[in-house]
């Protein structure tokens, strides 16, 4: 039920739910371009993308959802990720090392 109305809610913003992973979500821009990326993880909640569209899903979120935290991501079960000057960068590196 909540991942149902979450999800509808990403889309009614503008966001596309990935076939590939249904905890993973999209938005583009008009050229298709992916400006903001949205992964829900049981009840924690990471987006990467252009500040403005940050903004504006967190904003949006703060209006229909209580946030208990908001804060900066570099890590998210298990996956490092770097940004870049061209994006974003993710791997496993601590885990490869681990084992």
């Amino acid at each position: 039920m909540w991942y149902k109305e979450f999800s509808n809610f990403l889309i009614n913003i503008g966001f596309k739910r990935y076939k590939t992973d249904k905890c993973l979500f999209g938005k583009y821009d008009k050229n298709n371009k992916l400006i903001c990326l949205l992964i829900l993880y049981v009840d924690d909640i990471l987006i990467k993308g252009k500040d403005s569209e940050i903004n504006y899903t967190i904003n949006k979120l703060k209006v229909k959802y209580k946030i208990s935290k908001e804060s900066k991501a570099n890590k998210i079960i298990g996956i490092n990720i770097i940004k870049t000057n061209d994006g974003y960068k993710i791997n496993q590196v601590d885990y490869i090392n681990k084992i």
